[in-house]
């Protein structure tokens, strides 16, 4: 239940009402006590009743080297005073490690 905590609030540290592991063991279909797999970990992550802030958003994948250059870009761009990577639409970056 600690390592689920741990998760929990790792991954949705802005909503308190989502770190409650006894929530998320219910919707893995466990008690406390039962382990859980990394696959129902990946499960749990990914279930929509966890992931309240996500409509409309789209996420992307980078490997370390891709965020490291995408960074470049950007402070090269702030620095320049040049337009938005993403002009055209209404967008935010964020880099999470």
């Amino acid at each position: 239940a600690d390592r689920l905590l741990e998760l929990l609030a790792s991954s949705f540290d802005w909503d308190a009402s989502l770190r409650d592991p006894a929530a998320a063991l219910a919707v893995l279909g466990r008690t406390r006590g039962d382990k859980v797999s990394y696959e129902e970990m990946v499960r749990l992550l990914l279930d929509g009743r966890f992931r309240t802030r996500d409509d409309g958003r789209s996420f992307v994948l980078l490997s370390l080297a891709e965020a490291e250059t995408l960074r470049r870009i950007l402070h090269a761009r702030l620095q320049a005073g040049s337009k938005p990577l993403l002009e055209q639409a209404p967008s935010a970056s964020v880099l999470f490690v």
